[in-house]
C-alpha cells in the first residue's frame, strides 16, 4: 500500500506541474502608490519582489513628481530623492522606463539634479547617496546637448543609457550622441565611435554579461557587445523599419518592437530566431518592454482597433506561445479598497516583471466624484487558479485517505 501511496504522490505531483504549466495565469493586485500622492507608474521590479517607479501629485494645480522604492519586506512605497533630483524622461524621446533597480536594490533613473545644470543626467541610488553619471568626454557645463538618461543597471552595478559629448557642432542634443556604460562619472561609450559618422546609438538595458540593447544609429533594434554590432532583425521582413531592443536576460533573449508595424517580438541570440508576439484581443499594435529568463515578456497593446482608450498591459507566457490581457485574468481587481479611490478599471501598460512572474506597471483607478481616472503603479503577484487548487485539495483528501486506511490495515490484532 506504502508504495502505491507513493505512486499517488508522484502520479498528483505531475498532474499538479503539468496543470500549472498549462493554466492562463491568475494574479492578485497592489496598489504601489506612495501614501500621500495621486498618480504613479511602476517601471522596474527585482528577485525580491521591490519595485521603483515615479509619483506625482498636484500641490498647486501642477504636477510634481518624485521617485519611489516599494519595499515588498514591509510592503510600504517610500519618496526618494526630493529635492535633489526632479525626474526626467529618456532624452531621446519618451516610452522608455524612467527607472531601473537591480537585485541588490541599487536604483538607476534619469533625473535633473537641482544643485547643478539644467539638463538631464542618469544616475544610479544605493539607496542613501545619488551618483551623478554625468555626460560623456568633452561634454560643456552648459548648453541643451550635454544630457544623460540611465535606463538600466546589471547586478555589478554598471548602468547604461544613451548621453551626449556637447562637442559636436551640430546646435542638437543628437550631436555626439552614444550609448555608455559607467558606475560613476565619466562615463564611456561603449565603442570609442563618438567621434566618426558611426556615433548614434542608443542603449536601453543591459544583462550581467555586459551585453547592451538598444538601437543603432540607423535606428535598428541592435544588440551591443562593446564594439561589435548585431542588428537583430536584418534577416526578417522588419529590416527595412525603424525598431528597438528593449530589454534582454542572461540567457540572450531579447525583447522589442517594431515602430511601423507595431510588432513586440524576442530575438534568440542562440540561433537568431525572432518570434512575433500574438496580438492581444483584435488590436492591431504590440509594444514590448520588458523580458525575464523564462523568456516572458510584459507590455501593451491594443485589445481592439479602436484608437480611443483601448490600450491594455499584456503577458506574454513562452510555455505557452500565448499573449494574456493582465486585467482580465486578475482574481478581484476591487482590491486594495483605499478610501475615495474606485476600483481597478484597465491596466494600462506593464513594464516590469521578475523571474517568479511578478509584474509592475500602471492602470486606472477613478477618485470619488471625478470625471477621469489617474493612472496608478500596480504589482501583481501570480496564484494559483481555483481549479488548480481544487484539484490539489482534491488528491490531498484522496492520498489523506489511504494513508488512514494503511494505518488502519497495519495494526496490531487484540
Amino acid at each position: 500500500m506504502f508504495c502505491k501511496s507513493a505512486g499517488l504522490v508522484a502520479a498528483l505531483s505531475c498532474c499538479f506541474a503539468a496543470r500549472m504549466l498549462n493554466a492562463a495565469p491568475l494574479y492578485a493586485i497592489k496598489d504601489l502608490t506612495p501614501a500621500g500622492y495621486t498618480t504613479s507608474v511602476a517601471y522596474d521590479i527585482n528577485a525580491d519582489g521591490d519595485a521603483v517607479g515615479i509619483a506625482g501629485f498636484f500641490p498647486s494645480g501642477s504636477l510634481v513628481e518624485h521617485f519611489f522604492y516599494y519595499d515588498h519586506s514591509t510592503g510600504i512605497s517610500t519618496i526618494f530623492g526630493a529635492g535633489i533630483v526632479e525626474p526626467r524622461p529618456s532624452i531621446t524621446g519618451t516610452g522608455f522606463r524612467r527607472a531601473a533597480i537591480n537585485d541588490s536594490g541599487l536604483v538607476a533613473g534619469t533625473a535633473r539634479f537641482t544643485a547643478g545644470v539644467p539638463e538631464a543626467r542618469g544616475f544610479i541610488y544605493n539607496g542613501t547617496t545619488f551618483t551623478n553619471l554625468g555626460t560623456l568626454a568633452g561634454a560643456t557645463p552648459s548648453g541643451i546637448r550635454p544630457s544623460s538618461d540611465a535606463l538600466d543597471i546589471n547586478s555589478s552595478g554598471v548602468a547604461t543609457g544613451t548621453a551626449t559629448s556637447g562637442a559636436g557642432t551640430t546646435p542638437s542634443e543628437f550631436d555626439n550622441i552614444d550609448v555608455y556604460t559607467g558606475t560613476a562619472s565619466p562615463i564611456s561609450d561603449i565603442d570609442g565611435d563618438i567621434t566618426v559618422a558611426t556615433r548614434g546609438d542608443f542603449g536601453r538595458a543591459i544583462n550581467n554579461a555586459g551585453l547592451i540593447a538598444g538601437s543603432n544609429e540607423a535606428g535598428k533594434a541592435t544588440l551591443f557587445s562593446g564594439a561589435s554590432e548585431t542588428v537583430l532583425l536584418a534577416a526578417t521582413i522588419y529590416s527595412g523599419e525603424a525598431s528597438v531592443a528593449t530589454d534582454l536576460n542572461e540567457a540572450g533573449l531579447i525583447s522589442g518592437s517594431t515602430i511601423a508595424t507595431n510588432e513586440a517580438f524576442v530575438y534568440d541570440t542562440s540561433d537568431s530566431s525572432v518570434t512575433i508576439l500574438p496580438q492581444i484581443g483584435t488590436g492591431l499594435r504590440m509594444n514590448a518592454n520588458g523580458i525575464n529568463e523564462d523568456g516572458d515578456v510584459v507590455g501593451q497593446g491594443d485589445r481592439s482597433p479602436s484608437l480611443s482608450g483601448e490600450a491594455r498591459g499584456y503577458v506574454y507566457v513562452s510555455d505557452d506561445g500565448t499573449s494574456y490581457i493582465l486585467e482580465d485574468h486578475v482574481v478581484d481587481l476591487t482590491v486594495p479598497p483605499i478610501a475615495g479611490l474606485g476600483d481597478w478599471e484597465r491596466l494600462r501598460a506593464a513594464w516590469g516583471i521578475n523571474d517568479d512572474g511578478w509584474i509592475v506597471g500602471q492602470g486606472d483607478r477613478r477618485f470619488t466624484g471625478e470625471t477621469f481616472p489617474v493612472n496608478r503603479a500596480y504589482l501583481l503577484i501570480p496564484v494559483p487558479e481555483p481549479s488548480t487548487m481544487a484539484l490539489l485539495a482534491a488528491g490531498m483528501v484522496v492520498l489523506a485517505a489511504l494513508v488512514g486506511t494503511r494505518r488502519a490495515r497495519t495494526q496490531p490484532s487484540g
